[in-house]
């Protein structure tokens, strides 16, 4: 038998071996390479990057939060003050993800995308050039810094890829460091998924909407529809009614409560609140979550009283026979049209496991005739430009895929030259230009990585960017449709004063337009500002003829005076040749003596913009 004493030694031998070789494996998992080196001594600059990593990262993830999933906005908000919630700051806006009829919200690849660019920008301002450790080290950049974010149930997890060369001033060590993960235990996509569903919800039963109408009819300041047997009519000035129900709207909002969410019950005493304000918005749970609503009153609130004249809503005679004939009788009903933003805030307290995190959201309460106004209850998402490639994850190819271009006009599988890349996650592989690969179909056939839900994407000049999500792991064949479009890169514009709509006119020097062209059955959508030192663009499809919807905002200073909306139908042989499209605006004139004589004009310039030219193509 073996002793005791020898049976001890090749224990000792065997953790020898096992803590060598757990260590090796950490060290090589941690980024480096073994050459003449200490790691230790190298560790302190990755840490440093990663403290950097950690840092910005906490701090793009909590301006996300702030502003509802952007740090840096799209023009089409960001020049359009009717898409954002005031706060008083210039570089802080809370975009609406629903106004003017209209709902976009950010994916969340964008929000990730947003992180990840964010940190590329600030990474190299952090690190400070490697100065604090120039005693040290000799620290080499061998290519550039990129980021990539994911949001995850447990926290968000940032990779950064920056190969660093290290090595000691006596040039005795050296270190190769390429990979630098940190995961910072903020609960975002959780956050934002709450967010989602809210915002989804009141799209689709329009709550807010429902409770304020709720208090229209159970204040006896606030007249709706009654009766009264009088001989004089009864009135109210439209400004008296609507600070009484804007304050009504501040005072009441933050009672309402999410079933589902993290809240305090309803006191037994207050069955009305708990039948009203207890909101069962959805099936999901999220009872670690709260959840709050709020309106300011120093926020936008639009309001106009129907019927109404000049500011004065009044009932009116009764016109009745029989016994009812005998008796002066007044009747009022009234209907309004109210909007203002309302800020959703979702709150996730710190755990040992997480830290708290605030994500507010805000949308467009939008009332008309006292029901919730709904043009269009399409969702559609703002989604990342690019986002970094890998070239290790896109060269693990062992999938065959077959992806056809059609031109969606044509009907042929004729797309040539477009560029093909196929997004998986926090990936993106560029696949290369679209050919002739099989005598009949344009598009690419190789093999790409192994991605069960991957983002095919094609993109060319005059085409609009069309993409799907398919799998690469069960389909081996995919059709992709793309739309030609056509590019106008000219544009002006002539206004029209309302009481004499004939005339044309040049804008003022004080005065701008937000112009916004969207194709009904389909995501393209152009924004454009005039006049603008940047360049500007209105992307139109092309190849037939196309319906639009057209808004257009006039605004002097920091009011809206005018504007234009409606239908235009251009034609494809219009546009074919067109350089340059001419947009009309009509202004309220006289001006509005009030915000209510304002709204209303607003509110029926659909219909008062058919006394002018639609858009007209040069």
């Amino acid at each position: 038998m073996m002793s005791k004493r020898g049976q001890i030694t090749i224990f000792i031998i065997i953790g020898i071996v096992i803590v060598f070789s757990v260590g090796f494996y950490l060290f090589l998992k941690a980024g480096g390479s073994l050459k003449a080196v200490a790691p230790e001594k190298a560790h302190p600059v990755k840490a440093f990057v990663q403290s950097c990593l950690d840092n910005l990262g906490e701090d793009g993830i909590r301006k996300i939060g702030a502003t509802g999933g952007f740090i840096t906005y799209p023009q089409e908000i960001d020049k359009n003050k009717r898409a954002y919630i005031p706060t008083g700051l210039d570089e802080l806006k809370i975009p609406l993800w629903f106004y003017d009829g209209r709902s976009k919200i950010p994916s969340q690849a964008f929000i990730e995308s947003q992180l990840s660019a964010y940190i590329d920008k600030n990474l190299k301002s952090c690190l400070g050039n490697f100065d604090i450790y120039k005693s040290q080290f000799n620290i080499e950049a061998q290519g550039p810094a990129e980021a990539s974010s994911e949001m995850t149930d447990a926290g968000v997890s940032i990779n950064l890829n920056y190969p660093l060369k290290v090595e000691s001033k006596d040039g005795t060590q050296s270190l190769q460091i390429d990979k630098y993960n940190v995961i910072i235990p903020t609960r975002l996509k959780r956050t934002y998924d709450l967010a989602r569903e809210i915002f989804e919800r009141q799209l689709g039963q329009g709550f807010l909407e429902n409770t304020v109408n709720d208090l229209i009819v159970l204040d006896e300041d606030i007249p709706d529809t009654d009766m009264s047997f009088s001989c004089t009519p009864q009135t109210w000035k439209a400004s008296d009614v609507k600070a009484k129900l804007q304050r009504l709207v501040v005072a009441n909002l933050p009672f309402i409560k999410l079933a589902g969410t993290k809240t305090t019950p309803f006191p037994d005493e207050y069955p009305y609140m708990k039948s009203h304000y207890l909101w069962e918005y959805s099936e999901k749970q999220f009872t670690d979550m709260r959840v709050a609503v709020k309106y300011n009153d120093d926020w936008p609130f639009t309001f106009v009283a129907r019927p109404s004249s000049n500011g004065i809503m009044s009932s009116g005679p009764l016109q009745s026979s029989g016994l009812l004939a005998a008796f002066c009788t007044q009747i009022s009903h009234f209907t309004y049209d109210v909007k203002f933003p309302v800020m959703f805030t979702v709150l996730d307290d710190e755990t040992s496991t997480h830290q708290q995190y605030i994500f507010n959201f805000g949308m467009m309460f939008d009332m008309d005739h006292n029901l919730p106004n709904r043009q269009n209850q399409g969702i559609s998402f703002f989604e990342p430009v690019a986002t970094t490639s890998n070239d290790e994850f896109c060269s693990r190819v062992n999938q065959e895929l077959t992806l056809n271009l059609w031109n969606n006009v044509s009907g042929f599988s004729d797309v040539l030259d477009a560029n093909v890349t196929m997004i998986c996650g926090r990936y993106t592989c560029d696949l290369g230009t679209s050919d002739y690969f099989s005598g009949q179909n344009a598009g690419i056939k190789k093999r790409v990585p192994s991605c069960s839900n991957a983002i095919l994407q094609a993109s060319k000049d005059n085409y609009e960017t069309a993409q799907i999500f398919a799998s690469t792991e069960v389909q081996k064949i995919v059709d992709l449709y793309m739309i030609p479009t056509k590019t106008i890169t000219k544009i002006s514009v002539l206004k029209h004063r309302s009481s004499v709509p004939e005339i044309e006119r040049q804008l003022a020097v004080n005065e701008q337009v937000l112009i916004t062209v969207s194709q009904e059955n389909s995501t393209l959508s152009s924004f454009a500002v005039y006049p603008s030192e940047a360049p500007q663009e209105i992307k139109l499809l092309a190849g037939q003829d196309f319906n639009y919807d057209v808004n257009i905002n006039l605004v002097r200073g920091d009011n809206l005076v005018g504007g234009y909306l409606g239908k235009w139908n251009p034609s494809w042989s219009q546009l074919q040749n067109a350089n340059e499209i001419e947009f009309h605006v009509l202004e309220q004139y006289p001006p509005a003596s009030d915000d209510l004589e304002r709204a209303e004009f607003i509110d029926n310039l659909e219909s008062y913009s058919k006394n002018i030219s639609a858009p007209v193509m040069k």
